[in-house]
């Protein structure tokens, strides 16, 4: 019985020293990906101020010079459309004849056939 229980107590503390190494281990493991991971990850640094024009100059040369048009020319267009439209929406809201002429009739269908 002596012997047993001495086995028994001795295996208790066995499994206890390894669930100790375990822990450690698992410590060690997390410090280890921890630090990996901080040196992967960086904190990122904010500037302000004004844009170096050679910035642009990169991005203008990365792109292509077609394609920077494309895009400037539709920007532009899109820009002009809204102009345009609320433009019109103010001459159609100010032609407020119950009774039109034929010229304001002819200028409506103009603004129709115009806009669609």
């Amino acid at each position: 019985q002596k012997h047993k229980l001495s086995f028994t107590r001795r295996a208790s503390a066995s499994r206890s020293r390894r669930g100790s190494l375990a822990e450690e281990d698992a410590q060690i493991l997390l410090a280890k990906t921890h630090e990996r991971m901080s040196s992967l990850i960086q904190e990122e640094e904010r500037e302000t101020g004004f844009v170096n024009p050679k910035t642009y100059q990169a991005y203008s040369k990365s792109v292509g010079k077609q394609m920077l048009l494309a895009v400037m020319f539709f920007g532009a267009g899109s820009q002009i459309a809204r102009v345009l439209i609320g433009w019109w929406i103010s001459v159609w809201a100010a032609d407020d004849s119950q009774f039109p002429s034929p010229e304001a009739v002819q200028r409506r269908a103009a603004y129709v056939g115009l806009m669609g």
